[in-house]
C-alpha cells in the first residue's frame, strides 16, 4: 500500500471482543469501501466465542488480525493497538457497527482539502437488534458550535470518527486513565489546537443490541464516572464565559445524579445520601433533568 497526499493510507481500527454476531457485517462494510488504500487493524481482546474463526475467513492482505488470550478491556486494547497502526489517518469502527461505502473516501477528501483539521466525523443512524432505526445524530450545528458543545457532552459517535495519527500521538493518544471515555478525551485533546469538520451525511451506522456493552449498567456507571472527571477538567479551562460555566456545572450535577441512581442497587444508603445533598444544595436542578438530552443532538425517530 502506497501513501501520497491524495491517497493516504488509512488505518481502520476495530476492537473486538465476543463479536461473532456482528463482526462479519463490520468487516464487509470496510471491504466495500470505494476508497481502497486502507488497512484494517482488528484487535481481538481474548474472545471466547467464534469471532476469530469468522475473521480468518476473510482473505484480504489489508486485514491484519492481532489477538491476545487474556481479556484486558477496551481501554488497554486501544492503547496496545497503537503500535500496529501504520496509516496517516485513523478511522474507528466498533464491531457492532458498519460504514456506508463512501465514508472513508469522503473523510479522506476533507483532510486533503483542509490541512488544519485533525478530526472529522459524520452523521450517524442508530439501530436496535432487529435493525429498526431508533434515533439519529444529524445535528445542524456548524463545526465551531460542535466544538463548543463538546465542552458539555460528547455528541460524536465514535465509529464516525477519523483523525490524523500524528496529532493523536502528539496529544497522548487514548489515555490509560479511562476505559470507556477515551474517545471523548482524545477528541477534546485533538481540538485544543486544531480544527474539526462534520460531514452532514449518514455515513455511519451504529447497532445497539440489548446485550451491547453500551447498554449495560456497569458500562453506564463507569462511563458517567469518567465523563464527570473529563467535565470537571473542562471547567478549569479559561475559554468559558460565565453562562457556559454555569451550564457546565449543571451538566456535572446531572451526571452525578445519574451516577448515584445507577449505584442505588449496590450502595443504596450512600447513594441516597449523595442524591439528597445534591437536591438540598440545588433544588431547582430537578427542572433541568432533560438538559443532557436537549444538548446531545441525538434525535429519536
Amino acid at each position: 500500500m502506497v501513501s501520497d497526499n491524495k491517497n493516504p493510507l488509512v488505518s481502520i481500527l476495530l476492537n473486538c471482543y465476543n463479536s461473532s454476531l456482528y463482526i462479519s457485517r463490520a468487516i464487509k462494510s470496510v471491504l466495500n469501501q470505494s476508497y481502497k488504500n486502507w488497512e484494517l487493524i482488528i484487535w481481538d481482546d481474548g474472545s471466547s466465542d467464534n469471532s476469530l474463526e469468522i475473521i480468518k475467513k476473510f482473505e484480504d492482505k489489508r486485514i491484519k488480525l492481532y489477538s491476545q488470550k487474556k481479556n484486558s478491556g477496551l481501554g488497554k486494547s486501544r492503547i496496545s493497538a497503537k503500535e500496529k497502526i501504520n496509516g496517516t489517518l485513523v478511522s474507528i469502527i466498533d464491531s457492532d457497527d458498519y460504514f456506508d461505502s463512501h465514508k472513508i473516501s469522503k473523510q479522506v477528501a476533507v483532510f486533503n482539502e483542509n490541512n488544519n483539521i485533525s478530526l472529522c466525523a459524520t452523521w450517524a443512524k442508530f439501530y436496535d437488534k432487529n435493525m429498526q432505526e431508533k434515533k439519529q445524530f444529524n445535528t445542524k450545528l456548524d463545526n465551531m458550535s460542535i466544538v463548543k458543545r463538546l465542552q458539555f457532552i460528547n455528541i460524536l459517535p465514535h465509529s464516525s470518527l477519523m483523525y490524523k495519527k500524528k496529532y493523536a500521538l502528539e496529544v497522548g493518544w487514548y489515555s490509560n486513565k479511562y476505559e470507556y471515555s477515551q474517545d471523548y478525551d482524545l477528541s477534546l485533546k485533538l481540538l485544543n489546537n486544531s480544527e474539526f469538520f462534520l460531514i452532514k451525511e449518514f455515513l455511519t451506522h451504529i447497532v445497539q443490541p440489548e446485550n451491547s456493552m453500551s447498554l449495560s449498567s456497569k458500562y453506564k456507571f463507569i462511563k458517567v464516572e469518567e465523563n464527570i472527571k473529563i467535565l470537571e477538567g473542562n471547567l478549569k479551562k479559561s475559554n468559558l464565559n460565565s453562562l457556559e460555566i454555569s451550564l457546565l456545572k449543571d451538566v456535572i450535577k446531572i451526571n452525578n445524579i445519574k451516577k448515584n441512581i445507577l449505584s442505588l442497587r449496590n450502595n443504596f444508603i450512600d447513594s441516597c445520601k449523595k442524591l439528597l445533598i445534591i437536591f438540598i444544595k440545588d433544588p431547582l436542578i430537578i427542572f433541568k433533568f432533560r438538559l443532557l438530552k436537549k444538548i446531545s443532538e441525538i434525535n429519536k425517530i
